[in-house]
């Protein structure tokens, strides 16, 4: 009960104290206990050194579960106790159980985690287990560290386990810039950015190229070659297809998921910056347009600009005096004047108003997107470029709300200006963007799941993305992402291989239990000593997830 519910140990011991009151007694007492010793065998915690960002060397606490395949042992016995395991109406082979093992920055801190995708929901929280943390860069010579002296070995003896004659088949997983970075490429931003295949950035623009596809031999190849031919100078490693480094495991390929949950994001993203764009390039023609054609809003925007919001709120301000003035002459004198000089000072302040350059999100037309995402509670955040969390994707591609957005574009327009061919104008980015968006809605209810897929649906599927794709490049040709790339050439083969949905094998899990590790620092606050507070956070985690533990909490 203490772990499952986040309570301290006197919490504990008060709940446990009322509840035998009325008779109810906590049997599983006795089993918390049990695992607790089971969990400090599994947890050692040291001093391991790191690298900072000026390159000097420092100490960071790192735990780590030891025993990988033995933990991975212990764990399958108590989910099959338990009756948690499920091979998804035989979607996955009788003879062998699927791990994921994953890898993400977040919340300061990198970490590792381990999932079993023979379960009902492999990526709740209850099935994404710690397998290593330490409060350092997401650097390559920081992975190359949190790998040694145990982790790394557990995990290449874990591709060749086997539990009770069933294969272990390892899967990896991660965002894009995590897997890069353990198959030792440059990155999305290099000259080949793709981690499958050999296609140059510039290409893919182009549907109908074809390329040599990577793979963990070609990929220590290249890196080799790169190494004895610049002895390592990263200014030339795009004559190596990007491979900086040896890769720094030996799962092969093809058991690496294609990011589907950072897929989403980059995507969602990109439309939305360009839907702003479009909304912004609005904004300015009207501010350039005849008096003529202008109504009062329009007219607000081209002789104030950025200040055209302000303009707005004093004018309605100067009505709103204006009428309560009218009232005011039937009261007393000194109340007569105090609303005249609240008026003057209205109108002072509208009269010192100067115009300044319209800046992106600040006119009445890209602002009103703003609005309307507020009003589906959907926020952008702060930082990351003003990205959307992966829950507000998914709200985003839902047609109530991709359609308001785009339908507001239209009506902002006509509040601004009578011009018919700006309003043509708008009315055809609403089209634009609600096909768009209607395409890649249906990609993503075919592909976001984890449920099997069966063969006679994937053409549907390739033609959902090929529409998605098509329809994109007709409208933007020069502005295809990395992320589309993988989305178009990388997300059927893998699909095709396993026949199920990308969320089975993704990310999303690990991405999850940035959160969960977060509630437990801060119940850890009080700890000083950095090694036991790290002892104490993976302890309390692995006691949340033990599967002996949840019919009796």
């Amino acid at each position: 009960m203490k772990e499952a519910l986040g309570m301290s140990w006197r919490q504990e011991k008060k709940h446990g104290k009322l509840l035998k009151k009325v008779g109810i007694h906590l049997d599983s007492e006795k089993s918390v206990e049990l695992s607790r010793k089971i969990v400090s065998d599994f947890v050692p915690v040291e001093g391991r050194s790191f690298i900072k960002e000026d390159d000097s060397e420092y100490t960071a606490p790192y735990g780590r579960i030891a025993g990988l395949t033995k933990f991975v042992d212990h764990l399958l016995d108590s989910y099959k106790e338990n009756n948690l395991l499920s091979w998804h109406n035989d979607s996955i082979p009788k003879d062998e159980v699927w791990v994921k093992i994953g890898g993400n920055h977040g919340k300061n801190s990198l970490k590792f985690t381990l999932q079993i995708a023979n379960t009902e929901k492999p990526n709740a929280r209850l099935n994404t287990i710690m397998i290593a943390i330490a409060a350092v860069r997401h650097t390559h010579a920081n992975i190359v560290r949190f790998l040694e002296g145990g982790l790394g070995d557990d995990l290449v003896a874990l591709q060749s386990h086997s539990w009770k004659g069933k294969a272990i088949k390892v899967f990896l997983n991660g965002d894009y810039d995590f897997l890069c970075k353990i198959y030792g490429l440059s990155g999305p931003q290099g000259t080949y950015p793709c981690l499958w295949c050999l296609m140059l950035r510039r290409d893919m623009h182009n549907p109908s190229n074809h390329c040599e596809h990577r793979s963990l031999e070609s990929l220590l190849a290249d890196n080799k070659m790169f190494m004895q031919q610049t002895d390592g100078e990263k200014k030339q490693a795009n004559k190596f297809y990007n491979s900086l480094h040896v890769p720094l495991d030996g799962i092969e390929l093809d058991k690496v998921s294609p990011p589907y949950l950072h897929i989403l994001l980059g995507l969602v993203l990109k439309h939305h910056k360009l839907l702003k764009d479009a909304a912004h390039k609005l904004d300015k023609k009207v501010a350039c347009q005849p008096d003529d054609f202008l109504l009062p809003l329009g007219k607000l925007l081209k002789r104030y600009g950025s200040q055209w919001g302000r303009a707005y709120e004093l004018q309605e301000r100067l009505l709103y005096e204006e009428g309560c003035l009218g009232f005011s002459e039937l009261s007393d004198s000194q109340e007569q004047i105090d609303k005249y000089t609240q008026l003057h000072k209205t109108e002072q302040l509208i009269s010192f108003l100067m115009h300044k350059e319209l800046q992106p999100r600040i006119g009445p037309i890209a602002s009103s997107l703003d609005t309307v995402l507020t009003k589906c509670r959907i926020t952008p955040q702060a930082y990351h470029s003003r990205s959307f969390v992966g829950n507000h994707c998914h709200k985003y591609i839902q047609s109530a709300v991709y359609t308001d957005l785009n339908q507001i574009i239209v009506t902002k327009t006509q509040q601004c200006i009578s011009n018919p061919m700006i309003i043509d104008e708008a009315c055809t980015l609403q089209l634009i963007f609600d096909n768009l968006n209607n395409t890649f809605s249906t990609v993503h209810r075919a592909i976001s799941h984890t449920k099997p897929i069966a063969p006679s649906s994937l053409p549907e599927i390739e033609i959902a993305i090929d529409t998605y794709m098509a329809t994109y490049r007709r409208m933007f040709p020069r502005k295809i992402i990395p992320k589309q790339h993988l989305l178009e050439k990388h997300c059927i083969p893998h699909i095709k291989q396993h026949l199920f949905g990308l969320g089975l094998l993704e990310e999303q899990g690990t991405e999850n239990s940035h959160q969960m590790i977060g509630l437990l620092e801060t119940r850890a606050r009080g700890i000083k000593n950095d090694m036991c507070k790290l002892k104490f956070i993976l302890s309390s985690h692995l006691l949340q997830v033990a599967p002996a533990l949840r019919d009796s909490v």
